[in-house]
Parts: C-alpha cells; sequence; structure tokens
C-alpha cells in the first residue's frame, strides 16, 4: 500500500512509525491527480510504500482537511469511472465534516475520520444495507481488537456505535451501480478514539464517549493501534460481502445490535420536522435491508432517527 501526505510528522504518527523511505510525487494518473488535487490542493506530495494493503492501494493521510472527504470520494466517484479500487482517505481534523443527513459532526483532533472507496464492479444483493453493515460491523470488530474493548461496543439504529450508552462513532455509506452492477461504494467513519467531542446532549446521544475512557491500557487507544486493526476490519468484511453476500453481515450486525428489545421512539429526519415523532414501540429485530421492526406494527420502520424511550422527555 502506497502512503500519500503533505505532513510525515502526522502520517507517521497515523500509521505509528515510517513505513519506509518517502519520496516526492508529482506524476500521477489522470484520476488520482484529479483526487489529490481536490483533497489537497496541490500536486505534489511525499508517498512511502509499505507491507501490503490487502485490498488497498492507496492511502491518503492530512492532518486537517478543509472539507468532507467522504464527500470528495462521491464527487470524484460519480465523474471518474476509473477511479481506482481501494482507496483510504484520513483526516487528523477538519471542517464542514458531516452525519448522516448531513447533520454537522464535531472533529476535534485526536480522532479517526476515515473514508473509504470501493469499486467492486460485481452483482451484489440488497447492496445499500450490506455497505452500511459493513462500516459499521467493520469499526465493531476493529474496537473489539483493542485489549479491554472486547465485546463492548453496541450498534445503535442505524449507523451509531455506543460504549456503555455513548455514542463512540457514527459511519455513514454511499453507494454508485450501474444496471445490476455496483461500481462503486463510499464509506464515511468518524471514530472518537483520544478525544470526547464537546457537543449538546439530545435524547439521540445523550453522551458523547471515546474509546480512551474505557481502555485498560491507554498504549493501546492510539489512532495508530485503532487504524491497524480497522483497515484489516474493513479488508476482511469487503471481502466477505463481494463473496458471500450481504447475509453473512447483516447478521453480524443483527447480533451486536443494542436496540432489539428495547422501546423506542423514533422521529422524523427530514431536516425543520425533527421534532415530529413517526412511531414508537419495542423493536422486536432489524431486516434484510435493515429496516426497523416494532412488535405490533406490521409496516417496517425505512427511516427516522432513533431514541431510547428513557432518553425521551415526555
Amino acid at each position: 500500500m502506497k502512503t500519500y501526505t503533505d505532513n510525515v510528522e502526522f502520517a507517521e504518527q497515523v500509521l505509528g512509525g515510517s513505513p519506509g523511505v518517502w519520496q516526492p510525487q508529482s506524476e500521477w494518473s489522470l484520476s488520482l491527480g484529479a483526487l489529490v488535487e481536490t483533497l489537497y490542493g496541490v500536486d505534489t506530495l511525499l508517498v512511502s510504500e509499505g507491507e501490503t494493503g490487502g485490498e488497498f492501494g492507496h492511502f491518503f493521510v492530512v492532518e486537517s482537511a478543509p472539507r468532507s472527504q467522504y464527500d470528495v470520494l462521491i464527487e470524484r466517484a460519480r465523474v471518474d469511472k476509473s477511479l481506482p479500487h481501494g482507496i483510504l482517505c484520513l483526516a487528523g481534523a477538519g471542517r464542514r465534516f458531516h452525519g448522516f443527513r448531513q447533520r454537522a459532526w464535531a472533529s476535534p483532533k485526536g480522532n479517526v475520520y476515515l473514508s473509504v472507496f470501493f469499486s467492486p464492479q460485481a452483482e451484489i444483493e440488497r447492496f445499500a444495507a450490506g455497505f452500511m453493515a459493513l462500516a459499521a460491523v467493520s469499526v465493531v470488530e476493529a474496537i473489539d481488537r483493542v485489549r479491554g474493548l472486547e465485546g463492548r461496543a453496541g450498534l445503535k439504529w442505524v449507523n451509531d456505535i455506543l460504549i456503555d450508552g455513548a455514542k463512540v462513532c457514527g459511519v455513514l455509506a454511499h453507494t454508485l451501480s450501474e444496471g445490476s452492477l455496483v461500481t462503486g461504494a463510499i464509506l464515511g467513519i468518524g471514530l472518537n478514539v483520544e478525544t470526547v467531542p464537546q457537543v449538546t446532549p439530545t435524547a439521540f446521544v445523550p453522551r458523547a464517549g471515546a474509546l480512551v475512557e474505557y481502555c485498560e491500557e491507554q498504549r493501546q487507544c492510539t489512532i495508530a493501534v485503532v487504524m491497524s486493526h480497522l483497515i484489516a476490519a474493513l479488508a476482511d468484511n469487503y471481502r466477505l460481502l463481494v463473496v458471500e453476500g450481504s447475509g453473512p453481515l447483516l447478521e453480524k450486525y443483527r447480533n451486536r445490535s443494542v436496540v432489539v428489545g428495547r422501546d423506542v421512539v423514533v422521529f422524523d429526519d427530514t431536516p425543520g420536522r425533527e421534532d415530529e415523532v413517526l412511531t414508537s414501540g419495542r423493536v422486536a429485530g432489524i431486516g434484510d435491508n435493515l429496516e426497523l421492526l416494532l412488535g405490533g406494527r406490521s409496516a417496517p420502520v425505512m427511516r427516522g432517527r432513533l431514541a431510547f424511550k428513557n432518553d425521551v422527555s415526555t
């Protein structure tokens, strides 16, 4: 895997050391050149080639991003069908980051802000749910690999990861297709590792947290350690999705759900209507398209923002 950066000190902090000799690179393919210009605003970066990255051939690291790299990858993938498979983009902090439905995402230093591009060029049933599950499950499994955090993380419908009720991560997934082929998938992961962001408590996020709060040893909760686990989990689960379809990942998602059996309230997630309740009830299960199944309700819940009933003011 080739790692590119405009800041070697920060890149080596992310990597946990130097992957090798850093050399300047200014000549790019048309696809990578356009991506580099958009991500960095320059055409020359330092590059180092380390051990194989499995599914990933290109890793772009920037200390602070002027805008969401997730959005950049979506834009580039839409206009450039030759964008190479297996791209990682990591920012140490940034501006104009967002979560689901464009909600603002706090991005202080000390956390992981990772965007990922895959180009499957394959048929994958229920691919939209499959890639959302891939992102969420990969984060949970990466956390499981941190000493002292095994089994601690759980999934809150549809895209939040919690530890002891505190939100430590949110994920996004966007897919592109032509006919029956999935031509692109972009994942966004905001994982609080070393810093707890300052956010106003709400019924949806009563408390934010960071992995370091729960680690037995803080040296196990560095960005370098967590990134190593996360890249491995993403590669493993991507191969699982392509080979076996979405079923195994959806089952993993269900197994780590923290909403099944809980009383919940689902609010409208349309901007300007967030206070409107769509439905409520006890969660009976999660369907094959990540829809929420409520006891006593025949129609599944396909969208909305979930809060646990205990966190909702009456």
